[in-house]
């Protein structure tokens, strides 16, 4: 008897040291990079045209090659531009005309940000002798039916197809609603199956995702609000099931409109971002329409109310 409660005992300080490591606020750039440890796809949700979502991004991409991500996907890249991006990663030079025709593709992504995050994966294409692939997700602007196609359904597609047939590891970087696994997303319409969730249903023991914070959501009032998490770190990353803000509900007015709505339900973890919005720049090519879209998203931001909350 003696034996058993000595075992026991220890099986309850294993299960407590477990949730303890997993509920540990880590240093960001380790936190994403652990996660390839367990899993093959890592979906992270970004709030778009935010400067400092797309620098930490830039920053992790060496990080991520060296942990063994040899796929980068991403929402902001038509697929039907896929010829064209393997030709820009694998070249000797880096041609921005080239750039630019892909990203023409999807011309509301002239924004310099994003396209520079391809000249990082090429160099490091350039440096290594292992390649990586630049997988592009999104429908081209141009494509027939555009607006009645579900995009979510194509990203999906374009993700498994390449990853039953390589099994690479992958990082997918798309906007935060596209993200959710084992949830769906609730709309005026009812409930809406999104890429994660299509992605999650085929290889649900390979994904997890992780959202970017500051998050920016719109409530019923249509008044936009962001909030961080108060904490002496101003970047860091933290598992949120079993965190003192899994049972958390604040986000849009739809989110909470679902039953089983909760940061801990919606998402596996997080990145917090605690530094001041800083927005992208516009790219030259950028059209007038794009153009008005984002400034006027630029004004909206900056009208935000921003609440930083403890737990």
């Amino acid at each position: 008897m003696k034996y058993v409660i000595i075992v026991l005992l220890c099986f309850v300080c294993i299960s407590i040291n477990a949730q303890s490591r997993q509920n540990k606020v880590q240093n960001a750039n380790e936190y994403i990079a652990s996660k390839f440890q367990n899993y093959d796809i890592v979906i992270l949700g970004e709030h778009h045209w935010n400067k400092n979502q797309l620098s930490f991004l830039k920053q992790n991409i060496p990080l991520l090659y060296k942990n063994g991500v040899r796929c980068f996907a991403f929402e902001y890249l038509a697929f039907t531009a896929q010829d064209k991006i393997d030709r820009l990663i694998a070249a000797d030079k880096f041609s921005e005309p080239l750039r630019d025709s892909i990203i023409s593709e999807k011309s509301h992504w002239f924004i310099k940000e994003y396209m520079n995050i391809l000249y990082v994966l090429w160099k490091i294409n350039r440096s290594n002798k292992e390649k990586i692939k630049v997988l592009g997700l999104d429908l081209p602007l141009c494509f027939p039916n555009y607006n009645s196609i579900d995009n979510d359904s194509v990203m999906a597609e374009n993700i498994i197809k390449y990853y039953s047939k390589t099994q690479d590891k992958m990082l997918i970087y798309c906007g935060a609603n596209h993200i959710f696994t084992k949830e769906h997303m609730c709309t005026r319409k009812g409930n809406v199956v999104r890429m994660g969730n299509l992605v999650y249903q085929n290889f649900f023991d390979k994904v997890t995702n992780i959202v970017l914070f500051p998050l920016i959501y719109e409530d019923k009032n249509e008044e936009w609000h962001y909030i961080s998490y108060k904490n002496k770190k101003k970047v860091f990353g933290m598992d949120i099931k079993n965190s003192p803000v899994s049972n958390n509900t604040i986000g849009s007015y739809y989110l909470q409109q679902c039953k089983n709505y909760s940061w801990g339900n919606f998402y596996d973890g997080a990145i917090f971002i605690n530094k001041k919005v800083k927005f992208c720049k516009i790219y030259k090519k950028l059209s007038k329409e794009d153009r008005s879209h984002f400034y006027e998203i630029q004004s909206i931001l900056k009208r935000t109310k921003a609440t930083s909350i403890n737990e």
